[in-house]
């Protein structure tokens, strides 16, 4: 018996109604927990399959399939579910693998560095590589990456090259290479923050190379000022 016009607006809005509470429930599930990346995937995968699922269910209220056809069709939909749900394991197995330190630092924190400050890579005082000091955290057991958005990550310490020598503090995602933040000539206390004592020894001496640089090139403009 086919469905009056009015039962076919229920039928429908019901649909939608339903569809909608799922959209709203992941979206407030994201932003709850925006660390969850696997079970919102979960959750994704599954209201794609449910949306599908809903379609089918309208096609049938509006006659163009035959309620058997549905039934038949069932148990399909959880084997597509379930096939979801292995590529979403999948694609999180992998993707949770940490870049490599040299990796993030020549694919993310120089590209990120030059986009930010113009900078380049700068072979210091015999020779030293401009990345000097890097430090794996987990974010939850530092207070001041917290917030970072992130379960663990790189904080890379460098000496660069633009107009003049700078330092500079990259934060990355471990895993993703997503950048955190970055600071520009950080303090001591900064560096002694982010990157502990063990630090002091590089942080020291990369602005010892820059102070005599400076110097350097004062007395040069300097000499060039008394011979003009």
């Amino acid at each position: 018996m086919p469905l009056t016009t009015f039962q076919l607006s229920i039928v429908i809005l019901v649909a939608v109604a339903v569809f909608l509470f799922f959209v709203l429930g992941i979206l407030w599930i994201r932003r709850k927990y925006p660390r969850a990346e696997r079970f919102n995937a979960y959750l994704i995968a599954f209201m794609l399959i449910i949306g599908v699922y809903i379609i089918a269910m309208l096609a049938v209220a509006i006659g163009i399939y035959a309620t058997e056809d549905l039934k038949k069709a069932t148990p399909y939909f959880g084997i597509a579910l379930l096939v979801a749900w292995l590529m979403v394991f999948m694609v999180m197995y992998y993707k949770k693998k940490p870049i490599p330190t040299e990796k993030l630092w020549r694919e993310y924190v120089l590209p990120a560095v030059e986009r930010q400050w113009q900078g380049r890579i700068y072979k210091g005082t015999a020779y030293m590589p401009s990345w000097r000091f890097s430090k794996v955290i987990k974010t939850s057991l530092h207070p001041s990456l917290r917030t970072a958005g992130a379960d663990v990550v790189e904080v890379f310490y460098g000496v660069f090259m633009s107009s003049i020598k700078f330092t500079a503090i990259q934060v990355h995602d471990k895993f993703t290479g997503h950048e955190i933040f970055t600071i520009l000539n950080p303090t001591y206390d900064i560096v002694i923050d982010l990157l502990g004592r063990e630090a002091l020894s590089v942080y020291e001496s990369a602005e010892d190379e820059i102070r005599q640089e400076r110097q350097q090139t004062q007395e040069k403009e300097k000499g060039v000022y008394m011979r003009e």
